[in-house]
């Protein structure tokens, strides 16, 4: 699923802080994502990757700091050029194609590239169910499959996966890998949370390590490991 003619956009945090019912969860946080490659994000449990990430998305309000989408051209970019994916994804109670469809609508995609798009990353994401299925009556690794697809199909200017890999089986992991890797050689940033070091090993470009709520680390893949 050939992107290259799209532009893609940068993602940035300075000095930023949030806190989540009272508990600070990033703290003094800056980071740039950009077409810097696959950059993964991986530290213990309650560390703030997921915070992080949201807060970099523009789902989660600063304290302190500020956050910054940023087209090529140095305009400011809409939150609809994010490709965000939940670690429990959130499904509409629509059919396959329907969910699909609604995204690319909200992304503004052209309708005539809409059943094409959808045939793409439906292959891609190994769902070969009738489209006209509901999306309530897929499994949880179905339903994981089918939010990646939706994310994909909107074109996103920067891809945002938080633990995106979880109930899916090896094969369909191994073709998630591979297509996110063809993205990022594309130019697409991609920033990848996960708690697994051997897929950080197999994906990363640049890790972050981020402890309590702090960036720890920040460099290559080869350097951290």
């Amino acid at each position: 699923m050939a992107m290259a003619d799209l532009s893609y956009i940068t993602a940035s945090l300075t000095g930023a802080s949030v806190s989540i019912a009272g508990k600070p969860v990033l703290k003094n946080v800056s980071l740039t994502v950009n077409k810097s490659g696959i950059v993964v994000v991986i530290g213990p449990n309650g560390a703030g990757k997921s915070s992080l990430l949201s807060a970099m998305a523009g789902l989660l309000p600063l304290e302190t700091g500020t956050r910054q989408l940023t087209e090529a051209n140095g305009k400011d970019a809409a939150i609809t050029r994010v490709g965000y994916v939940l670690q429990k994804p959130v499904l509409f109670r629509r059919s396959i194609a329907g969910n699909i469809d609604y995204a690319m609508d909200a992304a503004g995609v052209d309708p005539a590239l809409w059943a094409d798009r959808r045939r793409q990353v439906l292959q891609v994401m190994n769902i070969s169910q009738d489209e006209s299925r509901s999306a309530f009556h897929l499994s949880q690794g179905e339903r994981q499959r089918l939010a990646v697809a939706r994310v994909l199909a909107m074109s996103p200017g920067i891809l945002m996966l938080d633990e995106a890999s979880n109930s899916l089986d090896k094969t369909t992991v191994s073709l998630l890998e591979s297509h996110v890797r063809n993205l990022a050689d594309q130019g697409m940033p991609v920033i990848w949370v996960t708690h697994s070091l051997e897929q950080a090993k197999r994906i990363a470009d640049r890790v972050i390590s981020i402890e309590d709520g702090e960036i720890v680390k920040d460099c290559a893949v080869g350097d951290f490991f």
